[in-house]
């Protein structure tokens, strides 16, 4: 706490009441941002998705027909041992065998950051593995967006003698009114790493994106906060 001491020294009584001693405290308050991975899925929902048409070597058990029926239209051959297994969406079980593994998605680039404004999570730094293989397991520390707050209080006592004081305090939350960017906990489609019509094997790109704006914190919270207050003390 900073203590103002007497600032005025002139003899109005009053004045030096009004001026002198008043109180300055504050707090600030920075922290950096949650990695959102850990907060939001290991893989931000990836792994369901429309692709182009692939060879598999699982057979797509929802629906089999499926199979040959993707393999005729697109001219996909039999593999080594004779199957034509094809697909145009991913999940688990076609890609890996089991719906017991996730699914995670290639890194080919920077995953945090991007180039848009507000961008925390960079969507073409992933790729959609090829079939029987998973991207990687654990991703790079991706954080959210940093909190950053300071709080002052100004206060002063005045003796009224017989130990009595009356106390003033005006504080300010959020002083400086700093909005802070944030993601909304209401609607999450911005970190949900969907795409359709992907390749197999390859980076994806910002046309075959589900949400166009992917890891970007499109709202802003935060605002200033005044308290005024007295406290009467006999």
């Amino acid at each position: 706490m900073l203590d103002e001491g007497r600032r005025y020294k002139g003899g109005s009584r009053l004045l030096s009441e009004a001026v002198n001693q008043w109180q300055l405290s504050g707090v600030s308050s920075v922290m950096s941002g949650f990695p959102l991975a850990s907060e939001q899925g290991e893989n931000f929902g990836f792994g369901y998705g429309q692709i182009l048409p692939v060879q598999t070597a699982y057979q797509n058990q929802s629906n089999p027909q499926s199979n040959s029926t993707c393999a005729a239209t697109y001219g996909i051959p039999p593999d080594k041992n004779g199957s034509t297994f094809c697909v145009t969406s991913m999940n688990p079980v076609v890609w890996l065998g089991t719906p017991d593994v996730e699914l995670m998605p290639t890194v080919t680039g920077k995953a945090a950051g991007g180039h848009a404004k507000n961008q925390f999570i960079n969507p073409l730094a992933f790729g959609v593995p090829l079939p029987e293989s998973n991207g990687q397991y654990r991703l790079p520390y991706i954080h959210a967006p940093a909190y950053l707050d300071h709080d002052v209080t100004l206060l002063k006592n005045f003796p009224l003698g017989e130990k009595k004081n009356l106390q003033l305090r005006i504080a300010a939350f959020n002083v400086f009114n700093h909005p802070l960017v944030s993601f909304n906990n209401k609607n999450t489609n911005n970190l949900t790493l969907g795409f359709q019509n992907a390749t197999a094997g390859m980076p994806l790109t910002q046309k075959v994106l589900e949400y166009q704006n992917f890891g970007v914190a499109d709202i802003k919270v935060g605002n200033r906060l005044v308290e005024l207050g007295g406290k009467f003390s006999f």
